[in-house]
């Protein structure tokens, strides 16, 4: 077995896994919505991704939607 699949079983093993229970159409490029689906489900704190053409919002159900570089600016500064 590689490091890289060491490292993945570990991964899935230490990892909550959820089902989207939402079904969302807030954003304009419809797939991407199922990452807000998959946030609310799983009550995150955090949505992080470098998609800010269809990412606008800064906030949803509670979910921050921020870049990485925002994220880590936030909470590691």
């Amino acid at each position: 077995m590689s490091l890289a699949e060491i490292v993945i079983n570990k991964i899935e093993e230490l990892s909550l896994k959820y089902i989207p229970s939402v079904k969302l159409d807030v954003i304009k490029d419809e797939p991407d919505n199922r990452f807000l689906e998959l946030g609310v489900t799983a009550k995150a704190d955090y949505l992080i991704t470098g998609n800010t053409n269809d990412f606008k919002l800064k906030e949803y159900a509670g979910m921050n939607i921020v870049t990485p570089e925002a994220y880590i600016t936030q909470c590691f500064q």
